[in-house]
């Protein structure tokens, strides 16, 4: 409070996420006391011939930039808002046993969801991607109804997706994209998996040729391991390199370890299906790939020679007052 922050915080045993505006001299001064506090916390051997900072594999800090459309004042949050969770972002719901306390109080909640959703989705219509533009859209792997989730004892002991920088990213995604063109495949060898809620889809996704993205379509996180315990799902990710993203990489290290050991369970919809050849996740998501990829300007026209090989199409949802990222690609 001494800084004058603003924003939502999420403190669990497993580490902090959350979102902070300010001015930029006082969230850099809370970052620099952040990392002083980690290097307090944890006892680290340090190679004195290198000047690397290890809090740098334990925090990934982003900062944006505010809208010119919306006044300023309109961007930021109005309150500080800590919360103590016992999980950062929760990707299980609650078992059949525990959904018959606070039923009412749930019930409550699920008509104020649709409300928001609803509320949020009319005033994305104006910033969603272009349906007429086919050179903005994914090729889509559509979903039935999802099935029932697939309890899994100590999935979260599973080994995570590997992380890709934007950089690894790219480069792995055109060289699949380009060999898929080129025929060196009987059938696709990678698929992109969206992990986001619906009404973030919409408004923007990554576009790779010749490489099928797998929306799961979901309205909430939680619903995403009934996603992808359907057969569309399997048939789509089974044998593939599953190349998964999200708007700051949070969700997709639940979800990349919750499908490893879905697909290792060999139940539900995966039973007799193959596993994943590969699980990879774009390093600090979609809002880390737009400040290597992208610009706060219109795009570049596509014959400009400099142009750098944006992959993302649209705008990227934020959970904050801003709504969307001004920052876009520039592909």
């Amino acid at each position: 409070t001494i800084l004058n922050l603003s924003g939502r915080i999420r403190v669990s045993e497993e580490g902090i996420n959350g979102v902070l505006s300010g001015t930029e001299n006082a969230l850099r001064e809370y970052e620099a006391s952040l990392r002083k506090e980690l290097l307090q916390l944890v006892v680290v051997v340090i190679d004195n011939d290198h000047d690397d900072d290890p809090t740098t594999e334990w925090l990934d800090i982003k900062y944006c930039h505010l809208r010119n459309d919306i006044p300023t004042e309109q961007q930021l949050f109005d309150s500080l808002q800590v919360k103590i969770t016992r999980e950062v972002v929760s990707l299980i719901e609650p078992t059949p046993q525990n959904q018959g306390k606070n039923k009412g109080k749930r019930c409550r909640q699920r008509r104020k969801q649709k409300r928001k959703e609803k509320q949020m989705q009319e005033k994305l219509a104006e910033a969603s991607v272009g349906e007429d533009d086919s050179s903005n859209k994914a090729t889509a792997v559509k979903l039935a109804a999802a099935k029932e989730v697939v309890n899994i004892e100590d999935w979260k002991n599973n080994t995570p997706a590997q992380h890709l920088s934007p950089e690894e990213w790219n480069n792995k995604l055109l060289e699949l994209a380009q060999q898929e063109e080129e025929g060196s495949f009987e059938e696709s060898e990678a698929v992109l998996l969206d992990t986001r809620n619906i009404y973030e889809t919409r408004v923007g996704h990554f576009a790779v040729p010749q490489l099928p993205t797998l929306f799961p379509n979901t309205r909430k996180f939680s619903s995403l391991p009934s996603a992808l315990n359907t057969e569309e799902a399997a048939e789509a990710l089974a044998g593939k390199q599953v190349f998964m993203y999200c708007t700051g990489g949070v969700r997709c290290e639940r979800a990349g370890t919750y499908l490893r050991a879905l697909s290792d369970s060999n139940s539900g919809a995966w039973q007799g299906k193959e596993k994943p050849k590969a699980i990879f996740q774009l390093k600090g998501g979609i809002q880390k790939y737009l400040e290597t990829y992208g610009e706060q300007v219109e795009p570049k026209s596509d014959d400009d020679a400099d142009a750098k090989p944006c992959l993302y199409r649209g705008k990227n949802f934020v959970f904050d007052q801003r709504r969307t990222d001004p920052v876009i690609c520039n592909g």
